[in-house]
């Protein structure tokens, strides 16, 4: 997954159950349709799958933007997203780990 991080919109696992009952993992990969190949490769290089299922997605986004803050001598990063008329401030996940 980390190979993935610096190229993909989102990521992640989902445990689900195959035929026969077998567990297993789903990996969801949201990516610009640029990156496709790429991904596909390293999907391809670095797991068990024979196959990969794909579609396109609408993606709607808020504007937002990043401020840097500090707290207690740390260096924090906040995303600010606008949504109708309100405002909402949240941590970057990598910040919120440095307090927590």
């Amino acid at each position: 997954m980390e190979q993935l991080n610096d190229i993909v919109l989102d990521i992640f696992f989902t445990p689900i159950f195959m035929k026969k009952n077998r567990p297993a993992y789903k990996l969801s990969v949201i990516c610009d349709k640029e990156y496709e190949k790429e991904i596909e490769k390293i999907i391809f290089r670095n797991t068990t799958t024979i196959g990969v299922r794909k579609y396109e997605v609408q993606r709607d986004i808020l504007s937002r933007r990043a401020e840097k803050v500090y707290y207690e001598d740390m260096e924090l990063y906040l995303k600010i997203v606008n949504f109708e008329d309100e405002e909402y401030i949240y941590p970057e996940y990598e910040s919120a780990k440095k307090i927590g």
